[in-house]
């Protein structure tokens, strides 16, 4: 079967989240176990993008044996380098990590993330504003000014684009009105620094603090959400904002 039709069905029934590099689909005269490199956004750590995508690859690899297919976890500021030096021929990212890389590099999207949040599966996500619930200083957004805040990484939607957004809408610039803005690096990061007060309040993805908490690493009950806008509710966190994608996309993971 065509490397390209065969991935537009597989995609279609599971639900990733890839992008196309430029020109890479090749012909029939593709030659016979040739790599094919599937970028993926390591937002919570290398180790963690090979566990979550490891069996994507090798599914892929039994099932067009002319081709190995290769994850390749990247950090948030290498996703546009691999993209733009051909590292990688597919890549796995968030909405506006792809908004930037359709309108830079000519990337195209073939499929969008079905994210299973405990029950339940959602094709948008949002992001969470959180603290801890002894914090009874902070009651709302304008609470944090004057305050150490974290986010996860300046490309990083639910870790960060949103929550500026709605600090902007407020009146709060957080470069100029936090004692200290910080990144993480990683969804988890940010969680365990407001835990271990690093930071006053920190911002993540929904289903982040759902996630470690069924994983048994933190008591949910020990953060509270001085901000709950939108309509969607994320397992037993707080209402989410919708995010879906410019181009009729929905809320690319």
């Amino acid at each position: 079967m065509p490397i390209k039709k065969f991935f537009h069905s597989f995609v279609a029934n599971i639900f990733l989240t890839i992008v196309v590099i430029s020109g890479f689909f090749p012909d029939s005269t593709y030659c016979a176990q040739s790599e094919v490199k599937i970028g993926v956004l390591a937002n919570w750590g290398i180790e963690a993008a090979i566990k979550r995508w490891a069996k994507t690859g090798e599914y892929l690899t039994r099932h067009i044996p002319t081709h190995v297919f290769t994850i390749v976890p990247l950090g948030f500021n290498e996703i546009f380098p691999a993209v733009s030096q051909n590292k990688i021929d597919f890549v796995i990212v968030n909405s506006e990590i792809y908004v930037n890389l359709e309108a830079n590099y000519g990337t195209s999207r073939i499929a969008t993330l079905k994210n299973k949040i405990r029950d339940a599966s959602y094709k948008v996500f949002g992001g969470v504003i959180f603290c801890r619930t002894d914090r009874v200083d902070i009651q709302n957004l304008q609470d944090i000014a004057g305050k150490k805040f974290m986010a996860v990484e300046e490309t990083s939607l639910g870790g960060w684009t949103m929550a500026w957004r709605e600090f902007k809408s407020t009146g709060i610039d957080p470069r100029r009105d936090f004692s200290e803005l910080a990144f993480g690096g990683k969804q988890d990061t940010v969680v365990y620094a407001v835990r271990d007060r690093k930071v006053e309040a920190g911002t993540v993805r929904t289903d982040t603090l759902e996630r470690l908490a069924d994983e048994g690493k933190i008591d949910i009950a020990d953060y509270g959400y001085p901000h709950k806008p939108g309509h969607f509710r994320c397992g037993s966190s707080l209402k989410c904002w919708n995010s879906p994608c410019p181009g009729n996309v929905d809320g690319l993971a």
